[in-house]
């Protein structure tokens, strides 16, 4: 992501910074850094229920590219089925992290309820 050409999205700036997740060292760090999106990539030994929990309580949005991460909790994700992305997103997480899509993402969507 640090490669990326892509630097603002709608005129905002985009910083990134990596992380080793462990969720108290994760909250600290968010405070520190100021953080309003986590993306989650493949994590062992990290319960992503429990990174779910601090992005509510912080009105942190999350983000992952795996499948399963959404259905545990994470409010949005990126699958690919039938060799097309599809956007994944959990409704009850995305509205606990403060966040309210447009009608018009959800009908582009597959929504997960739980």
């Amino acid at each position: 992501m640090k490669d990326s050409s892509i630097k603002k999205v709608q005129n905002i700036p985009i910083r990134v910074v990596s992380i080793d997740i462990d969720t108290e060292y994760l909250e600290y760090t968010i405070e520190r850094e100021n953080i309003d999106v986590l993306y989650l990539t493949q994590l062992r030994a990290v319960e992503i229920g429990d990174i779910a929990k601090l992005s509510r309580k912080k009105q942190i949005v999350t983000l992952t590219g795996i499948p399963d991460y959404v259905k545990a909790g994470v409010a949005v994700g990126v699958d690919i089925k039938e060799e097309q992305p599809q956007i994944l997103i959990n409704l009850p997480a995305s509205k606990a992290e403060g966040v309210d899509f447009s009608s018009q993402l959800l009908k582009l969507a597959k929504v997960i309820w739980k």
